[in-house]
């Protein structure tokens, strides 16, 4: 199983939304595509980690896309979304454009008590509207468990 891929399906309220939009693939072994790409792109490293993290949890998982914007992983259903969004980076500010998909899910699902950022090396906590947004490093998102801090 070295070569094992898994796929992520848009997190929807529409069975067949869910089945026919675009997937999101990951591996579970990163080594083959540091083979055939190289070294680089350690933000998807750091994406593809936290997907392992949160399957070997048994969580209900999917990725929110609209409008060309993108948050990598929510958690749960539609009256309590989570909101996960990997930016391995050293810092990030709310108006960072980068965080622009997370902010329009956030508009679009107000219900969501909490988000989290993982970051390479930061970590920080910040509000938007009702939301508690936590900034939280790499390697210490990967020794939290999700399932004991709902």
């Amino acid at each position: 199983n070295a070569f094992l891929v898994k796929t992520l399906n848009k997190w929807a309220f529409s069975y067949t939304q869910k089945i026919y939009s675009q997937k999101k693939i990951y591996l579970f072994d990163t080594g083959l595509k540091t083979l055939l790409t190289g070294k680089q792109d350690l933000g998807f490293k750091a994406e593809n980690a936290i997907f392992i993290h949160l399957v070997k949890q048994n969580l209900s998982l999917g990725y929110f896309a609209e409008a060309k914007k993108e948050v990598d992983f929510i958690i749960g259903g539609k009256k309590n979304p989570l909101p996960i969004e990997v930016k391995y980076v050293e810092k990030l500010t709310m108006d960072d454009k980068r965080l622009s998909g997370l902010l329009l899910f956030l508009n679009r699902f107000s219900k969501a008590k909490k988000a989290v950022v993982v970051t390479k090396s930061f970590e920080k906590e910040e509000n938007y509207r009702k939301t508690k947004i936590k900034f939280i490093p790499l390697w210490q998102f990967l020794f939290y468990s999700l399932t004991e801090n709902k």
